[in-house]
């Protein structure tokens, strides 16, 4: 038996502009941070008595004769990425709900390649496992959506991630332990409620207009601007930043948000957040908040009226238990 752990992600900036269509002219930076909320995969081979090949148990359970007969995307595609055919049975445990904004669909399948991987006794670094997710979910599945949920998921900690035509490079954020543990504590996740099924890679699809392609590039400055006011320490510009990559992110698609999101970060400004954004493709899921100085988050839940989830950045990456 074979169990491996991924985190999910928060990022920070530069989403939406992590696609090969824009970073492939334009270039691409993103802020991520891997935090404690994971993605569970138990692994085994089938054992010969039962009567089926394969078998799936998360919030359904299928028992398959061939693996390409799983309905559940994320096996089915990992399974015919790695041309695995023979028997397994998996199990899936999750922290969170699928499609909230945290990249857990790519926390998933990271964390089923490095568990089919191990099974078979062959090694993989992070890197690859990130890279090998992002083939399974654009390639295989043909879903629309960016490069930066397996990076930022498979490695750990708070980082910058790049992207260019020539690849992929990942470093650590450029600030102090002791300022990024202080943004930390202001820092708040509430949950909005879950997406429909599919409806995220409907939001995702609907960036790439041409009409988004200013908002993007305001995105990616943007991103610089935060990487360097980390690297500065300064919280108040921080702020701003923030609130005006939410603004541009929100301009990109009609589909982002919603009054309801609107009335949640309305609301939060007003309970004394300094800037918030909503996290993932867009319409629900987790909004995040940096929050004023002694604003206490529970309070602060309570005011906005949603539900908190409690993290800190995840120090392990992807890995096996």
């Amino acid at each position: 038996m074979i169990g491996v752990k991924c985190p999910t992600r928060l990022s920070l900036a530069g989403g939406g502009t992590d696609t090969p269509a824009y970073f492939n002219d334009y270039g691409s930076k993103v802020i991520s941070l891997a935090i404690n909320q994971y993605s569970y995969v138990f692994l085994r081979k089938t054992p010969t008595i039962f009567d089926y090949h394969s078998r799936a148990q998360y919030s359904k359970i299928e028992e398959v004769m061939s693996n390409s007969q799983f309905h559940n995307n994320g096996i089915r595609g990992t399974l015919e990425f790695l041309k695995e055919e023979s028997g397994i049975e998996v199990s899936v445990l999750l922290d969170l709900p699928a499609q909230a904004g945290l990249g857990g669909s790519s926390s998933f399948v990271s964390a089923l390649l490095l568990a089919v991987h191990t099974l078979n006794g062959r090694n993989r670094t992070q890197a690859e496992i990130a890279s090998e997710a992002v083939k399974v979910e654009r390639g295989v599945l043909a879903e629309p959506g960016g490069l930066q949920d397996s990076f930022g998921c498979c490695i750990s900690g708070a980082k910058t991630i790049e992207f260019t035509k020539d690849g992929t490079n990942v470093s650590p954020l450029d600030t102090s332990p002791e300022f990024l543990s202080h943004i930390l504590d202001r820092s708040v996740l509430l949950y909005t409620g879950s997406t429909k099924p599919r409806k995220s890679f409907e939001i995702a699809a609907s960036y790439n207009t041409t009409s988004a392609l200013q908002y993007k590039h305001q995105i990616r400055n943007l991103a610089d601007e935060m990487i360097e006011a980390f690297k500065q320490e300064d919280e108040g510009l921080i702020g701003r930043l923030l609130h005006k990559s939410w603004m541009s992110k929100r301009a990109i698609s009609p589909m982002i948000s919603n009054p309801q999101i609107d009335s949640y970060y309305e609301k939060g400004i007003s309970c004394r957040a300094v800037a918030g954004k909503l996290l993932g493709a867009g319409q629900s899921g987790f909004m995040y908040f940096l929050l004023q100085d002694k604003v206490d988050k529970d309070e602060f839940a309570k005011c906005v009226g949603l539900h908190k989830v409690d993290f800190e950045l995840d120090t392990r990456g992807v890995c096996v238990l």
